[in-house]
């Protein structure tokens, strides 16, 4: 039910009402705005704090004190001595874990009946001897002999020179334990099989560390009428837990040639080495050489370093395969009567195929991973891998195709016409078959 008023409000309202209407809109517009205002406010961290708190003064910093030049000097003593407290804590801790160690090691070889080759050092001894180095000059050419490094063309594990004095045949090993195949440690076996019956058990008794050098004699199944020979194992390289085999560590190598210094001294023996450390990448033989001479040559130990003539023999091997008789004189026979026969016995006495005999590879734009790994392959079937191009080559391995072959490139590897260029696929095939396949499907015809 609707009263009428006496007003018909359906008319143009007056001006009263429209002042009021727009004062009730003003009000509502000032609260919704302070209403978004405070949700705002609220939203900020610690908002109600904020609007308590007084405004806080900025904070002045304390100005750092001058100290003086003592102060400044005792400081730096009381951190000098602070950190040669902390160093010695830490020496002895570590000195008291090796102790613990080295319990437990001497226990397990008690138990074991086992006893360390290792050739033991007298650090308090060891700097008297330095004193009684005595260096070559000019008008002494005996002494300049004596304190000389002497370069042998042959066989290591057949020393040379020896006469009726003992001999040390140093060759370098890593601390896993696991005797290698091919190279020297198949040279090595052939002469004994000591020595890696030794290593093997050094390493089960965990009695190989950096600097070590083991003395195993090698006389068993070879030996000579006068002295005796015996091969020091110097623990030069580590191998961690993934099978990565560090390079030569030269400290390593100082203190297992010291070690070698003592005893060759003590036996009044010579000391026989092959190129440590020879085909290893960044290898620096100039430290080596340098510490062969400081540790043996220059204490007055005999020392021979041994190339061994393998291209010599490739050379021999392919003449003969040719038909045609090499020539030879009384020396180069003496050397090679000498080396032929520790080859020969040890690609028989390793039980691998010799069908690479006589070949000599230079690999060429071939990747290093696939360049390392078939050159073990091809050096355990009594091959030879080389750094360049020259007349001994007799394949050249191309990685590429021939269309990437630049003529720089054709220059390089077609200055021999000798060798067969042929792809990577023929020495993979060959590996695979077991001898030696026709070039003639592989070859690479270089213009």
């Amino acid at each position: 039910m609707y009263v009428f008023e006496g007003k018909d409000y359906s008319k143009e309202p007056s001006a009263a009402d429209k002042k009021v209407f727009d004062e009730m809109l003003s009000a509502e517009k000032v609260l919704s705005e302070q209403s978004v205002s405070d949700e705002r406010t609220l939203r900020r961290r610690n908002a109600p704090l904020a609007g308590l708190l007084p405004e806080l003064p900025p904070r002045l910093r304390k100005p750092r004190k001058q100290l003086t030049p003592e102060e400044l000097e005792e400081r730096r003593q009381k951190r000098a001595e602070a950190k040669a407290r902390r160093e010695k804590e830490e020496e002895e801790e570590e000195v008291r874990r090796a102790q613990e160690r080295r319990q437990r090691r001497e226990e397990l070889w008690a138990d074991s009946n086992y006893v360390s080759c290792n050739i033991r050092l007298d650090s308090e001894g060891e700097s008297d001897e330095d004193e009684d180095i005595t260096m070559a000059t000019d008008d002494d050419e005996d002494a300049a002999d004596a304190h000389s490094l002497h370069y042998v063309s042959g066989d290591v594990t057949h020393p040379v020179n020896t006469g009726k004095k003992d001999a040390i045949i140093v060759h370098c090993v890593d601390d896993s334990g696991r005797w290698g195949q091919g190279g020297l440690f198949s040279a090595i076996s052939t002469r004994s099989l000591q020595p890696e019956t030794q290593y093997q058990l050094a390493g089960d008794m965990k009695d190989l560390a950096l600097g070590d050098a083991h003395l195993v004699p090698v006389d068993d199944l070879q030996s000579r009428d006068y002295g005796k020979d015996c091969v020091a194992l110097i623990v030069a390289q580590h191998r961690d837990k993934r099978n990565n085999l560090s390079g030569i560590k030269l400290s390593a190598l100082s203190q297992g040639l010291e070690r070698v210094c003592k005893t060759a001294k003590q036996q009044q023996a010579s000391v026989h080495l092959p190129r440590i450390g020879y085909n290893t990448p960044a290898f620096n033989w100039y430290g080596t050489e340098r510490l062969i001479r400081k540790w043996l040559a220059a204490r007055g130990v005999p020392t021979y370093i041994y190339y061994f003539p393998r291209r010599k023999v490739n050379k021999r091997r392919r003449s003969s395969s040719d038909g045609t008789a090499p020539k030879k004189d009384k020396k180069s026979s003496s050397i090679d009567k000498d080396s032929e026969p520790s080859t020969s016995k040890a690609t028989a006495d390793t039980g691998l195929p010799n069908f690479m005999s006589g070949v000599c590879i230079y690999f060429y734009k071939v990747p290093t991973s696939e360049v390392k790994r078939l050159r073990r392959y091809v050096v355990a079937y009594d091959g030879d891998v080389q750094q360049c191009v020259d007349g001994d080559t007799t394949h050249v391995v191309i990685g590429c195709d021939k269309e990437l072959l630049t003529k720089e490139d054709s220059s390089e590897i077609g200055e021999s016409s000798s060798c067969h260029r042929v792809t990577l696929k023929w020495l993979e095939d060959c590996l695979a078959k077991g001898k030696i396949l026709e070039p003639d499907r592989y070859r690479v015809d270089v213009a």
